[in-house]
């Protein structure tokens, strides 16, 4: 284990949950959303934050970022750059999902594309996973960051 974190104790331990979790998170989100990229373009599309035109755009490239994020998180020398991208990202889902809810928008999220058929969780429990995963994703890079300096000072 300490090839793939050098880290030991609780941190250790707390860095390597967050690491699988994020990263194997962020590589299914990503490929659900690819089994079904015209549903998912509709799903950015009722947000209603962007133009209309642009949704087909944004759900063609979306995924494959999501996918290459996950697996740069799961890889030690792009943890660093892969944990600042969950971070960017989970700040946007976490915006776009609270301005939909803050609009009365029922919506789904369309986070993890029709991975789970037609389970659609309400926006206010979208909300709250992606404020959970947000954090998550503030201590796996306060984690990589200390880690890092620490390598970089030896």
């Amino acid at each position: 284990m300490n090839a793939f974190f050098k880290k030991s104790g609780w941190r250790g331990i707390l860095q390597a949950a967050l690491v699988v979790l994020l990263g194997a998170l962020f590589i299914f989100a990503g490929w659900s959303k690819l089994q079904d990229l015209p549903a998912f373009t509709k799903d950015i599309g009722n947000y209603r934050i962007l133009p209309e035109a642009w949704a087909p755009y944004l759900a063609a490239w979306l995924p494959w970022l999501e996918v290459l994020t996950g697996i740069a998180i799961l890889v030690r020398p792009l943890r660093l750059t892969g944990t600042l991208l969950t971070c960017l990202l989970m700040g946007v889902f976490t915006i776009a999902v609270g301005a939909a809810l803050a609009r009365g928008l029922d919506i789904s999220c369309g986070c993890f594309g029709k991975a789970f058929g037609a389970y659609a969780e309400p926006v206010g429990i979208a909300l709250l996973r992606d404020i959970l995963l947000l954090a998550a994703s503030v201590v796996l890079l306060r984690l990589v960051w200390v880690s890092e300096e620490r390598d970089m000072s030896k």
